[in-house]
């Protein structure tokens, strides 16, 4: 008897305690409050922005702790371009689910636009209505037309959109942040720093996405090798410093990154030039991202499960613990099967996942389903 009395009693006991922990735990997550700045700077090539990061010329750039090399995701056919590099990284999906694999949108499956509902912006937003989502492009094609949103007639000013697209508030054509090139001047005025601090209200929680055009537009124009091209690369790293330093009592998660590098096949140019950046001030495992693992990453780090994603998202967290190919926290069976699934392929491959890739040197092998056995049971608090 008083052995079933004692059974009782610690099950009850047990279940309090389980009941306090989880009601301590609910109480902590509605205090935190999230909020995430991604920066999109176009067209920035690897080797010029070491070269400027090296020399001390990007000084908001080396204030994250983790910077580190960035590559585009060339699977299915995508090409270095503005258009299914930005797909790729605004919805954590390969252009095979995108259907973006070039600028022009005649040659697109999905045409100019992500099909409706696979953005970072539309999902969070369904996630948490009381986060306030804001947007700007100096593209009103190939970004802006991308996301949705309709480009203005050629010549026009800007055009501020409301409640569509998973945004609050978002502008297209802001133009520029520098006088040049000279052909991209005409009679209207380059807005796209001083729009963007307009938009960056610090009202937490918010998800604000600023694009800036000026190192693609400048690379076009001068060359990568240009001094023009690395102005720009310093404008970018100027205003990101302003807008930062406007939410700095909010504490934002901060992801600086590029669409794709510069430089190949020409100096001019960009189709084959994947090499580019990423910095934050999250936690990072990885020394190595590409395009597909930005939106699991801001999924991740406000705690919005994916796991009933459909289509599964295609990149993986950089936070997550390495070997949590499906994001849901953890690396169980799950994650072991999936690893195996894809196991010999390669890059370029159809079968290839860049998830299942946990070392991301381009194939899945041993040595990523070893690194997910030594991860097993592990969980991301």
């Amino acid at each position: 008897m008083k052995k079933a009395v004692s059974g009782i009693m610690l099950t009850v006991l047990l279940i309090g305690m389980l009941t306090l922990a989880f009601n301590i735990q609910s109480l902590r997550a509605s205090a935190t409050v999230k909020s995430v700045v991604l920066f999109s700077w176009d067209g920035v090539a690897r080797t010029v922005f070491k070269e400027l990061y090296d020399a001390g010329q990007l000084p908001f750039i080396q204030s994250p702790p983790f910077v580190i090399n960035m590559m585009d995701n060339w699977q299915f056919n995508a090409v270095t371009v503005t258009r299914p590099q930005h797909a790729t990284m605004f919805s954590g999906y390969l252009a095979d689910v995108t259907g973006i694999w070039t600028n022009d949108p005649t040659k697109n499956l999905s045409g100019a636009s992500l099909p409706q509902g696979y953005s970072v912006f539309e999902r969070v937003k369904n996630y948490s209505n009381q986060t306030r989502i804001a947007g700007a492009t100096g593209k009103p094609k190939n970004v802006g037309d991308m996301l949705g949103f309709s480009p203005p007639p050629a010549g026009q000013p800007e055009i501020t959109y409301t409640n569509e697209h998973g945004f609050d508030t978002f502008v297209v054509h802001t133009r520029l942040l520098q006088d040049y090139p000279p052909e991209l001047i005409n009679t209207t005025k380059n807005v796209a720093g001083e729009t963007c601090l307009r938009l960056a209200e610090n009202t937490p929680p918010f998800f604000y996405m600023f694009h800036f055009a000026d190192p693609d537009h400048t690379g076009h124009r001068y060359g990568f090798n240009s001094t023009q091209y690395r102005d720009a690369i310093r404008a970018c790293d100027n205003i990101t410093k302003y807008i930062c330093d406007k939410l700095a009592n909010s504490a934002p998660a901060i992801i600086v990154t590029s669409d794709h590098g510069f430089g190949k096949p020409t100096v001019y140019s960009h189709s084959n030039a994947p090499n580019t950046f990423l910095a934050t001030n999250l936690p990072i495992r990885y020394a190595e991202a590409h395009e597909v693992d930005v939106t699991p990453t801001i999924y991740d780090y406000l705690e919005i499960p994916i796991a009933g994603f459909t289509p599964a998202i295609e990149g993986h967290s950089l936070m997550s613990i390495p070997g949590d190919v499906d994001g849901d926290r953890d690396v169980d069976i799950y994650d072991i099967t999936s690893i195996c699934t894809v196991y010999g392929s390669i890059l370029g491959q159809p079968q290839y996942k860049p998830n299942c890739d946990i070392n991301g040197d381009g194939k899945i092998d041993i040595y990523d389903v070893v690194t997910a056995c030594i991860h097993y049971g592990q969980k991301n608090p």
